[in-house]
């Protein structure tokens, strides 16, 4: 029976140091919910927009009357722009998440490694009680029995420390088990984390080629006279088919059912007392302005206010959002519906928070700041107009 004992309390001993040294081959646990689902979503959302460039595009390519188009090669770079900053985005997000899951690694390697660690010295200090015992400890303790029930109970003494060394033993061999699976994601997702940053990087790079494209695109519109004069052809022709669609728009809107939108009702009274979109500076005004270079007049529908990238714009009244969607020469656009004819217009965003046919309260952030369309700043472009005809915001904006 002695013997026995010690060959399986040995043998456990054995196994134990064996899994220390080659334990392995199974599979890492899931990551934890959280930075993952956002990674996921944004993804979804890179996809959408791809997909929804690529059908500008073509609408684009159908509609266009003319080669070499000034805006349409801004349109082009700013399609590039927005799809490797969506891409930034996914790749900030995986960095973030790698580094969590790095964290989160650490941390179980430390609680398995300190459970080891203790074990360890439990496992060690039971080898070396047996080899002080020596091999015929526990025959003499059976043997020095007084009676049958005394033998019993040394028996089963014997039995129960035998077990209770196999499942420390077990426990020990089952935390280096797991250490294994653990470390090689963490090797996993370090070198995923290199592979991120060399992504960020890269896209950066991609980003920044990018806006070279446009700062000599739009340099050339500065300085030469007569790209500046096809350009702005260009811009009125979009002015054209931006003045056919609010058209368009007042059409369905009559054509609607039912009374006026409550919010919207009161509209007209708003004059002098709307709030701002944006926070920031006028830069550019209503009405008829002089080239400072050129001997050039254009007429301006709208205002232009300077304000950090990534700002927030904000509907100016409650109303519908009637479009929301890239248009040339003014970036992303989107236009909202505030009943009596009136509609609000916000250019040059560089993302749009809404989408056609939602609903919208008064300073309801609707997108943010960028440069997209024919800009080079960081500007809101706004126009206030009843019917197809614009007003000057200025007159219908707080005193501030």
């Amino acid at each position: 029976m002695k013997g026995i004992f010690i060959r399986s309390l040995c043998g456990l001993t054995v196994t134990a140091l064996a899994v220390m040294m080659t334990a392995g081959g199974l599979s890492a646990e899931p990551r934890p919910a959280g930075v993952s689902k956002k990674v996921i979503r944004e993804k979804q959302d890179l996809d959408r927009l791809r997909q929804k460039i690529e059908d500008q595009r073509k609408k684009s390519r159908n509609a266009a009357k003319r080669e070499n188009s000034i805006l349409e090669n801004l349109e082009e770079v700013d399609y590039q722009r927005t799809l490797k900053k969506k891409e930034l985005t996914v790749v900030n997000l995986q960095l973030i998440d790698r580094d969590q899951e790095i964290e989160r690694l650490d941390r179980d390697l430390n609680a398995l490694k300190s459970e080891m660690k203790g074990k360890e010295g439990l496992v060690r200090e039971r080898v070396r009680v047996l080899y002080q015992e020596g091999r015929f400890n526990s025959l003499k303790v059976l043997f020095s029995s007084r009676d049958y029930y005394d033998f019993l109970n040394r028996y089963y003494y014997l039995t129960w420390i035998s077990a209770k060394a196999g499942e420390l033993l077990q426990s020990y061999q089952s935390a280096v088990a797991r250490m294994e699976p653990k470390e090689a994601a963490l090797r996993r997702a370090r070198a995923e984390l290199v592979e991120y940053k060399a992504d960020i990087n890269q896209t950066l790079s991609e980003i920044q080629k990018e806006k070279r494209k446009k700062d000599q695109l739009l340099a050339s519109i500065r300085d030469e006279k007569s790209t500046y004069e096809r350009t702005i052809q260009e811009l009125e022709d979009s002015a054209v088919k931006l003045k056919g669609l609010i058209k368009e728009l007042e059409t369905q809107h009559r054509a609607r059912p039912g009374p006026e939108p409550e919010p919207a009702a009161g509209f007209l009274l708003q004059r002098g007392h709307l709030d701002w979109p944006t926070d920031g500076r006028v830069v550019t005004l209503f009405g008829r302005q002089k080239h400072p270079k050129f001997d050039v007049y254009v007429y301006r529908k709208g205002i232009e206010i300077q304000a950090g990238q990534g700002s927030p714009i904000r509907s100016v009244y409650g109303g519908s959002v009637v479009y929301a969607d890239w248009f040339r020469g003014y970036g992303l656009l989107v236009i909202i519906d505030h009943g009596k004819n009136f509609f609000s217009l916000y250019a040059h965003a560089a993302r749009l928070l809404v989408s056609a046919g939602d609903r919208v309260a008064g300073r309801q952030v609707i997108g943010e700041i960028g440069d997209t369309g024919l800009t080079s700043d960081n500007n809101l472009y706004f126009e206030i107009r009843r019917g197809a005809d614009p007003l000057d915001p200025l007159t219908w904006l707080k005193r501030r």
